[in-house]
């Protein structure tokens, strides 16, 4: 017999509450599988070591507040898990009734975590849940990670992204110019508290009217333009497609609705694309001799060149990159591998939005967090982790927001955040 909404929520039949749990195993060559643990900031077991894990808001899937769980306590996004199972034990936690759906999902090598809202601290170790002291979960504890190992099958074919020499610092301006791409992980960091600028000029899909904004020569141009000065520039590159002008012989960035009479559509070959790329690095340098410039490739496809037509595109704008990085011979210029990751990687249509040809806000997410990995300084990714409760402040949304509470809760998020921007950014803040 169904239940109503008001016999559900009397005291006759209360609720449970129900929780998300991850385990994440981590695997290094040659060695044992590791599993990460967090220590528990606030009670019950205070101190203790848990998974990281926590309970649903109303409006969430399961498997989506294991991931916001897993994201906000260890700074770890991951788009892929799978569930493992219900624990129930009656009193698995000694605060009221909990249902626990815990999910397991495994990464290559040692993953940076930072501990974050509830965790103390994020650490990877051995896989021997026993040996630590997790939360009280009832008949779980025993069997979680038995059941999560058991259940570990290599579906997925890792991008290993080499490390680089250097690495992100909070006070470095970063500066985000190309496709769409470059937009949605310029949004992340603008996000993140990072000194951001993003495509001033509008969305550039190829390399010369990448290297025009970063000349602060876009074309046509309307009003002032500058050249672009920063620490670390992320250049994303969508095609080797261009448009040129007919009356002036010109490839032009935006063809403002002109009537398409008015232009050719050309290819740019290996060589034309090399050229741009290489002005693009001069025009940096111009400005900050020390300049760090990351390449990367868009993996949103071209439908209207035919699937063949848009992977010769890639494979152009991938040549490009390689042969500038083999004639810089440089530590300041690297190549992040985003279209690899989606493509070979993830490697399934449910990481694409419903066109099937641009990448879901979660794939997105999860660039940003390999990203993050390879780049972050271990001060950035305290820096974000500092931030994210702060900047989150603002949504709480209150019962009575007239209220001395609710001004008092303000007033503490404004003196947070100034103490944070004095602490990370000085005078820059």
């Amino acid at each position: 017999m169904p239940i109503s909404s008001s016999r559900r929520e009397s005291k006759c039949y209360p609720l449970p509450a129900v929780a998300a749990d991850c385990v994440v195993f981590a695997h290094k060559q040659g060695e044992a599988p590791m599993v990460l643990l967090i220590e528990r900031k606030n009670e019950p077991c205070k101190g203790q070591w848990a998974f990281p894990g926590g309970f649903m808001n109303i409006d969430e899937a399961a498997d989506d507040a294991a991931r916001r769980e897993l994201r906000e306590e260890t700074g770890l996004a991951m788009a892929d898990i799978h569930q493992i199972g219900a624990f129930t034990t009656v009193d698995r936690d000694p605060r009221e009734r909990v249902l626990s759906v815990a999910f397991w999902t495994d990464v290559e090598g040692m993953p940076e975590v930072c501990g974050g809202d509830d965790a103390r601290r994020a650490l990877v170790s051995a896989n021997r849940a026993a040996t630590f002291g997790l939360r009280p979960c009832g008949d779980s504890a025993a069997r979680l990670v038995p059941q999560a190992k058991g259940g570990v099958m290599k579906l997925q074919t890792p991008v290993e992204i080499p490390a680089p020499s250097w690495r992100i610092l909070p006070t470095d301006r970063m500066a985000f110019v190309g496709s769409c791409f470059a937009d949605n992980i310029g949004q992340r960091f603008a996000n993140d508290h990072f000194q951001t600028v993003v495509n001033p000029y509008g969305v550039m899909y190829n390399p010369v009217s990448v290297m025009h904004t970063v000349a602060g020569q876009p074309y046509p141009c309307e009003g002032d333009a500058q050249p672009i000065d920063c620490d670390v520039a992320v250049v994303s590159l969508g095609t080797n497609h261009v448009y040129v002008e007919l009356s002036s012989g010109r490839i032009v960035d935006n063809c403002r609705k002109r009537p398409q009479r008015e232009f050719k559509e050309q290819t740019l070959d290996v060589a034309a694309c090399v050229q741009a790329l290489r002005q693009c690095v001069e025009h940096l340098r111009r400005h900050n001799e020390a300049v760090r410039i990351v390449f990367t490739v868009s993996p949103i496809r071209y439908r209207k060149y035919g699937y063949h037509g848009s992977q010769l595109s890639k494979s152009t704008l991938l040549l490009a990159i390689e042969q500038l990085m083999v004639e810089d011979a440089s530590d300041s210029l690297y190549y992040f591998p985003s279209y690899e990751i989606v493509n070979d990687e993830l490697h399934d249509y449910r990481f694409y939005q419903p066109d099937m040809l641009h990448p879901s806000e979660q794939t997105v997410d999860y660039l940003y967090e390999r990203f993050r990995e390879a780049f972050f300084s271990e001060a950035a990714k305290q820096m974000v982790a500092e931030w994210r409760p702060i900047r989150e402040a603002p949504a709480h949304k209150p019962f009575h927001p007239d209220s001395s509470d609710y001004r008092q809760f303000l007033a503490e998020a404004l003196r947070k955040k100034e103490a944070f921007e004095r602490k990370f950014l000085g005078d820059k803040g």
